[in-house]
């Protein structure tokens, strides 16, 4: 008897397992998800936080890297398709851009590097942070440095003479509202130093970067009350160091000027979804974009605490600060998308930050030197930090190629700007979306994501009601692991570390944002749409409803990659004649197939205006009608 109980138990045992092996093997099959979109129901206008920013390393790359070229073109492309509005790079008190001397004693400007930094900003149209940083080598007290910035580390060490700190800080501001004007330098932003919780990238304690702080902050006071300071942009370990700062800057004793508090218009911090005070831990930070969001609650409150209504930023975030290879796959596009969901959804009491800059814009890419090691012009191995590649020196057509990080962010931007609800989904391990609609209602948009998920494929069965227009285009992006995809192309040939230029045009082509199919109008019954789709994990789908027949549909890409139907050029008598079919005030503006600018204005549309032929060449150009994701554009061939 006691064999034969064995025997049964053993049995029930298998068979438990085959049970199990059985339902695992159901569920990879997925899951069905519907989503519900309701036009509607609308909550507010959809917050931009995550465009306001982008990182860029060293601030010198603007005007030349170790690798040859500067960083203005990736910067363009990132103001252009992803719609970021400021900048922030380290280093522009290093050496490399030798603002500052003192030779004989005597402090001594230099702006010439200086100017030509910002003056490209403008030119690109994207405004700074100004970090000040580091110490100037003729105004350190010692000889400690961080960061290898092709030859130019920072001294981190504090100023010989404070006073001689406060001076420069008021003289940059003062020079820079010279140069660009009051007005426009009131928009800027200027940050006193980079993570002095951490002793690699400063030479003190804490009590002496609140007396750095004081004076430079002084300093920004004394040239224009107006312009903006703040910091402490420490590295997100813990909470502690932002709450003492806080607390000195609102209630202690201001050590430049012995009065109680000092000037300080913003908190700044940095936060990575690997960093140790994350929850749940994961080495990767792949499974807690919640850190994200439950961090930024927890500064609030520390903000809450001492009464400040000053400005919140998170100047560097991401999957990881360690170069993992997560960062150039589709895994880390989906961790966007599910990230600034969180921080949307954190409710009233704890709103998203006011700037949440990525880092980094390029693999161009200068904090560690990199090229030490060999000539590798891909992806390198274990993943570098940028949303798009440095490529090849050698192969323009290589230059700043998007990651699929690159594409979640351009997806973002393609976001309208009322959100509606959207519900169906799920912030755990599973597809989740969240919805919007234009302003003038000629789209509607809803981003669907699946961070993680148990099933190897979800079924989307997607409903959008009360859509307001009866016919509708219907476009599906996608970023997954076989589309949009500039790294799955780059496995598929081996991974050369040194593409040739024919690889290199594959794997251009395969970044590009793909549709999940085909382009289709449809009429709606009873002003409701409904689709289904399959979603893999780590799968970003924007889903764009729009007016067929409105004029101006938006367009994921930059000037040449943007379509109208109705923007209209002709030649005659030795004039390009344009019409401009919408109203307001635009820019006008002519690109050669090479993308640059060849005649530019700006006028009020809805009226013919003349070109002059004398200043163009015969050609192939592209028109294009105002700027950024707005834009109409059409092609005009030259023949004479």
């Amino acid at each position: 008897m006691a064999v034969k109980r064995i025997y049964r138990g053993a049995f029930l045992g298998i068979f438990i397992v085959f049970c199990i092996v059985c339902l695992q093997a159901i569920k990879v099959e997925g899951a069905v998800y519907s989503i519900a979109v309701n036009v509607n129901q609308q909550s507010g206008q959809w917050n931009r936080f995550y465009e306001n920013l982008i990182s860029t390393d060293h601030v010198h790359d603007m005007l030349s890297s170790a690798y040859g070229r500067n960083m203005q073109n990736v910067l363009k492309r990132g103001t252009t398709e992803c719609g970021f509005k400021y900048f922030r790079g380290h280093g522009i008190l290093n050496s490399d851009i030798a603002l500052y001397s003192e030779p004989g004693g005597v402090p001594t400007y230099d702006w010439s590097n200086f100017d030509s930094v910002y003056d490209a900003a403008k030119a690109i149209g994207i405004r700074p942070i100004v970090e000040f940083s580091f110490t100037p080598m003729a105004m350190a007290s010692g000889t400690s440095t961080c960061l290898w910035y092709n030859g130019a580390a920072g001294n981190t060490t504090l100023p010989k003479d404070f006073t001689k700190w406060r001076d420069l800080c008021d003289s940059v501001v003062t020079h820079c509202e010279y140069r660009y004007g009051k007005t426009e330098v009131e928009n800027w932003l200027f940050e006193v130093y980079n993570e002095p919780n951490l002793g690699n990238f400063f030479n003190g304690t804490m009590q002496d970067y609140y007396k750095l702080y004081d004076y430079a902050s002084e300093g920004v006071r004394s040239a224009d009350s107006m312009c903006k300071v703040g910091g402490p942009a420490t590295a997100a370990e813990d909470t502690t160091t932002i709450l003492a700062f806080i607390g000195h800057v609102t209630s202690g004793t201001n050590l430049a000027t012995g009065t109680t508090g000092s000037k300080c218009d913003f908190i700044s911090y940095h936060r990575y979804a690997d960093n140790p005070a994350a929850k749940p831990s994961d080495a990767s930070g792949i499974s807690i974009p919640k850190s994200q969001s439950d961090y930024h609650k927890d500064i609030i409150n520390c903000c809450k605490h001492f009464n400040f209504t000053g400005l919140i930023i998170n100047d560097e975030w991401g999957l990881s600060s360690y170069p993992i290879i997560d960062r150039e796959n589709e895994r880390n596009a989906s961790f966007i998308l599910k990230t600034v969901h969180l921080l949307i959804s954190n409710g009233a009491d704890y709103p998203p930050p006011y700037m949440y800059g990525y880092w980094c814009i390029s693999d161009i890419y200068e904090e560690s030197n990199f090229w030490a090691s060999g000539r590798v012009t891909a992806f390198d191995n274990p993943g570098n930090y940028g949303i798009c590649l440095r490529g090849d020196a050698n192969i323009p057509d290589s230059w700043d190629v998007g990651k699929p990080v690159f594409n979640a962010f351009k997806l973002l931007h393609q976001m309208g700007d009322i959100q509606i609800s959207c519900t169906g989904g799920i912030f755990a391990d599973g597809p989740n979306a969240f919805a919007t609609i234009s302003k003038d209602t000629s789209a509607v948009q809803i981003m669907v994501y699946t961070h993680m998920s148990v099933f190897n494929s979800d079924s989307i069965i997607l409903t959008v009601s009360n859509i307001p227009f009866a016919n509708a285009k219907i476009e599906h992006f996608i970023v997954d692991s076989a589309r949009s995809n500039a790294y799955r192309a780059w496995q598929a040939m081996t991974s050369p570390a040194t593409p040739t230029a024919a690889q290199w045009a594959q794997i251009k082509a395969a970044a590009d944002l793909k549709y999940y199919d085909s382009v289709k109008t449809v009429p709606l019954t009873g002003n409701s749409y409904t689709g289904s789709f399959s979603h893999r994990p780590y799968s970003v789908s924007l889903i764009r409803l729009s007016d067929p027949s409105r004029a101006a549909i938006r367009q994921p890409g930059g000037p040449m990659n943007l379509v109208a139907e109705k923007l209209s050029a002709r030649i005659e008598n030795n004039n390009l004649f344009v019409r401009i079919p919408i109203p307001g005030q635009h820019e006008i503006a002519l690109f050669n197939l090479a993308g640059s600018i060849v005649f530019k204005t700006i006028t009020t549309g809805q009226k013919v205006i003349a070109i002059s032929m004398p200043c163009l060449r015969k050609g192939t150009y592209m028109l294009r009608c105002g700027a950024g994701v707005n834009s109409l554009a059409t092609k005009v061939v030259l023949c004479q």
